[in-house]
């Protein structure tokens, strides 16, 4: 079984946080030490550290990047955000991590755009990207959903 060792999570709306379950799932207790986020604003910050477990900061997606060596960078931030992002910080990011040695994390991305073959281009053939769009159903029928592993559209 693949160990994860550190999430990145880059954007904390709605999406963001209804993925703790999945990070939970992932991670166990290590949610708390193993799951960073980056706002882009402070909006609602002091609300959200308090709502969550994890570490939440502002403006610093690089910087956490390089400190943590996430195996996984989930991006949810607004789509129109995505491609700035890509640009100017994955961009740097995973040519710092080729040129170093370190394994490039995989990509989850909740935007419905772009494209996953945009990050291929702009990041290069050898990295993994898939979007997901998630399911918001938690319960059918009073049986919850999450017991029975990931539900597709």
């Amino acid at each position: 079984m693949i160990k994860t060792n550190s999430v990145v999570v880059v954007g904390m709306g709605f999406i963001g946080g209804f993925l703790l379950p999945g990070y939970k799932m992932l991670l166990g207790d290590r949610v708390a030490t193993d799951v960073s986020v980056i706002k882009a604003t402070d909006r609602d910050l002091e609300k959200l550290r308090a709502e969550y477990p994890f570490r939440i900061t502002v403006g610093n997606t690089l910087k956490v990047l390089r400190e943590k060596k996430p195996d996984i960078v989930v991006m949810c931030p607004p789509p129109a955000e995505i491609p700035v992002i890509i640009k100017d910080t994955l961009v740097p990011y995973f040519n710092e991590a080729r040129a170093a040695g370190t394994p490039l994390p995989d990509i989850y991305t909740f935007g419905p755009v772009p494209d996953p073959q945009y990050y291929y281009d702009c990041l290069g053939p050898d990295i993994h990207c898939v979007k997901y769009l998630p399911s918001m159903m938690e319960t059918v029928g009073g049986v919850h959903l999450q017991k029975y592993g990931g539900s597709f559209l």
